[in-house]
């Protein structure tokens, strides 16, 4: 098991999309990494369907805390909203 940090900017600039998360949470949490950071620095806007399956992915490997760097206040609109409905902790620096 490793820990990591994820810069989700390598998915792109806009994040959208429940099957995208899908796909982009078995990468990162795929073959027992268990990242507690992500760098969303380059990132313009997620969508709460793409965040909620990365998250979601989080959790079933046992992960309810999270460090986010480099979000804008869109960008956090979003994960604050996901936290919210997974019932998860993050803990934002402010850019």
């Amino acid at each position: 098991m490793t820990t990591n940090s994820v810069k989700m900017n390598a998915y792109g600039m806009v994040l959208t999309g429940r099957e995208y998360g899908k796909n982009a949470a078995a990468e990162i949490f795929g073959d027992g990494k268990t990242p507690h950071t992500f760098d969303f620095s380059g990132v313009a806007s997620v969508g709460s369907s793409f965040v909620d399956e990365i998250f979601k992915a989080g959790v079933i490997a046992g992960i309810t805390q999270f460090d986010i760097i480099g979000a804008n206040k869109i960008v956090q609109f979003s994960l604050k909203q996901a936290a919210s409905d997974l019932e998860i902790t993050l803990h934002m620096e402010l850019i």
